[in-house]
């Protein structure tokens, strides 16, 4: 019981954890999706919406530990799915919340201290030795992982129950079962081979992505860019693989006896919380868009930043500071503006596509795990 309460709870803590530490790794000139000037950058107001984002979304994130803790202990098995469906979910829609309040408090400041103008400067990367993405072609990897986790099942077919086991409790008792049949057994292969098609295309996301520049230091900021997104597509790729073969064959060493069914879904909770370690390791280091790694590079190199008067244009192009659209900007692909990683342009054909596609694999996914444990 105790090592499913901690399992339950540790990806909430890693969440909110991560969310709470987003004001300080995205590009410090970006406050809430807002965009202000370098010189106010340390003004006491901003700070103090930082570390008031911060202390709320720690407060916020600590109630869930404690309240899914409780659930579990109390209730048992019953509450374990609310526990995991709305956990981790809180801290985000807690984050969001914020974000807004904060990003109309920003924008009210921007105007009352007049940091606004009307220029708005875009500048293409010319660092030709800046660090790239993985290249698409390793995507290919996924292939013998499906592959490999089908022909184990195949091979073991016969040596698998005639009634399989697809639900235990927090108690590790069975409490659902199926007969076997080939769509039983090749349901992860099935899973394994969704979560590689997600995962190739957040590769391709970061492959094909705007890649910003900072008009004030060019190269360097070119430069860190592109150590972040070789980071994160590396981090992918394996998280991805690990992901990809190692669910299903948790199932698979539950059906020979080798494992229970509960050390396969703790497996499962593992290779989960690696990959949010990982991606916050990412942040701490890097930062959003390399911005992170970029301050310690001008740091080492002695540059000091123009000043700046940020244009009002950007902003604009946020809507809600979550979506962005801009129908000029010939990017599907771009970095997001609070948080780690990237986005889509609506405004792009292409980029309404690929979330509505993104929403259809989801919804499909969801429903094959739910009839492979019905």
């Amino acid at each position: 019981m105790t090592l499913f309460v901690a399992l339950a709870c540790v990806p909430v803590v890693l969440i909110g954890a991560a969310l709470a530490i987003v004001p300080w790794v995205v590009p410090p000139t970006e406050c809430f999706t807002i965009t202000i000037p370098r010189s106010a950058v340390h003004a006491p107001s901003v700070v103090r919406y930082r570390r008031g984002y911060a202390a709320v979304m720690l407060v916020v994130t600590l109630a869930c530990v404690v309240g899914g803790a409780v659930s579990l202990l109390v209730a048992g098995a019953s509450s374990l799915p609310a526990v995991i469906l709305t956990g981790p979910f809180v801290p985000i829609l807690a984050s969001v919340a914020l974000m807004l309040a904060l990003r109309r408090r920003v924008r009210a400041l921007k105007l009352d201290r007049g940091w606004s103008a009307r220029q708005d400067v875009r500048m293409a990367s010319v660092v030709e030795d800046a660090p790239q993405p993985l290249p698409s072609w390793t995507n290919l990897l996924y292939l013998p992982a499906i592959l490999g986790l089908a022909a184990f099942g195949a091979i073991n077919y016969g040596r698998f129950p005639d009634m399989l086991p697809m639900h235990a409790g927090l108690d590790g008792i069975v409490d659902s079962w199926e007969p076997k049949s080939p769509h039983a057994v090749f349901f992860p292969v099935v899973l394994a081979a969704v979560t590689a098609a997600v995962m190739a295309c957040s590769s391709m996301i970061i492959v094909r992505s705007r890649r910003p520049v900072d008009p004030a230091a060019p190269s360097v900021s070119a430069y860190a860019y592109g150590a972040f997104a070789r980071a994160e597509s590396v981090t992918l790729l394996v998280c991805g693989l690990a992901l990809t073969l190692f669910e299903g064959m948790g199932f698979y060493l539950a059906l020979l006896g080798v494992i229970s069914l509960c050390d396969a879904g703790a497996l499962t909770v593992v290779l989960a919380v690696a990959i949010v370690v990982a991606q916050v390791a990412i942040a701490i280091y890097y930062g959003q868009g390399g911005s992170r790694l970029a301050r310690r590079m001008g740091a080492e190199l002695g540059m000091t930043a123009a000043p700046d008067m940020p244009s009002d244009a950007e902003d604009a192009r946020w809507k809600g500071g979550i979506l962005y659209w801009n129908p000029d900007d010939p990017s599907v692909f771009v970095p997001k503006r609070f948080g780690v990683g990237w986005t889509v342009n609506l405004a792009r054909p292409a980029g309404a596509l690929l979330i509505a596609l993104l929403i259809v694999v989801m919804l499909t996914s969801l429903a094959l795990a739910w009839s492979g444990q019905g």
